[in-house]
Order: structure tokens, then C-alpha cells, then sequence
């Protein structure tokens, strides 16, 4: 049985060779969201996620590449994280394009994620600019498959709402 670093390895290797064999466009998304603390670190905090994905016509599906922490909400720190993440495993040279919200840190014509990113790469990328988040809908779908789905019992404004709260299934 495979342990989950090997497995992750595993499939970290077969994608890269996929994306060196096949070289097709990619497109890399990302988007800030505040998430709980997981690792035991300030029980109970928000921490800031920048979950990177890829996207091709060539792939059968997204591959999510990680959600690292970001230090700051800043044009640069996410295009640090974003220029890591795609460059384990991703040649830099395949992107053509990149979906993003339409937030100041992202698209600043002096900071923003965008132009750092396009710089670091010395060319021009699509710019996709996303207004309804829609990478916040995957995002929470990995979440609720990781984590369980959540019955908001604690939100008042659901609670003052008759009939909307089911039962704890315990």
C-alpha cells in the first residue's frame, strides 16, 4: 500500500510527463480565500488559502497544484506562491493564460498579481478576469469532500429562518 507522499509523488511525476510530452496551453487560476486553520496553529483562526489550479483543453480535469498560505494578501505574495506552485511541475513556457478575480492585489497595474507574474515570465498572458469567483465553488467542494459537509447550525441568520436548519445527523 502506497503511502500519501508516495502517492501525491506519484502523481505529481505522471502529470509532469503528461505536460512534456503533450506541451498543451495552460491556464493557471487562483483566488484568496479564508479558510479555518487546520494545522493546529491558532485553533479556531482564519487563514488566508490560495488555492493554484491548471486547466487545459488537453486535461481531462483541473489539477489542483496546492493552497499554501499566503503571508499577506499582496499582489506580490500571491504571485510568489502562484509562481512556485506552477513551476513544481508545470513548465512556465506552456502557460497562456490565467483566471483570477478582479480584486486590486490581482490586477494593480503596478502590483498586482497579473503584471508580476507576467513579468516574471517575460510575456504577455489571456487575461481572464473572473467577477463570480467561480474558483471559490471548487474550492469549496474539495473542502467539504476533505472536511464533511457543514449543517450552520451557529448561523444566526439561517437559524431565523424557519426550516432551513436539518438536523444534525448524529
Amino acid at each position: 500500500m502506497m503511502t500519501r507522499t508516495a502517492l501525491a509523488e506519484d502523481i505529481k511525476t505522471s502529470f509532469q510527463e503528461f505536460i512534456n510530452a503533450e506541451e498543451p496551453p495552460l491556464i493557471v487560476h487562483w483566488d484568496g480565500k479564508l479558510l479555518p486553520d487546520l494545522t493546529g496553529e491558532g485553533e479556531g483562526n482564519l487563514v488566508d488559502r490560495l488555492p493554484i489550479i491548471v486547466s487545459s483543453p488537453a486535461l481531462e480535469k483541473e489539477k489542483l497544484l496546492g493552497m499554501p498560505k499566503l503571508p499577506a494578501g499582496t499582489g506580490a505574495a500571491m504571485a510568489t506562491k502562484v509562481g512556485k506552485f506552477s513551476a513544481s511541475g508545470v513548465s512556465r513556457r506552456r502557460w497562456s493564460g490565467m483566471s483570477f478575480d478582479t480584486t486590486a492585489s490581482n490586477t494593480g497595474i503596478h502590483t498586482g498579481c497579473c503584471r508580476l507574474l507576467e513579468e516574471a515570465l517575460g510575456k504577455p498572458l489571456l487575461n481572464l478576469a473572473c467577477r463570480h469567483h467561480v474558483i471559490e465553488l471548487i474550492l469549496a467542494a474539495a473542502f467539504k469532500e476533505v472536511m464533511g459537509p457543514s449543517f450552520w447550525t451557529n448561523d444566526s441568520v439561517v437559524q431565523a429562518i424557519p426550516g432551513t436548519v436539518a438536523p444534525h445527523p448524529s
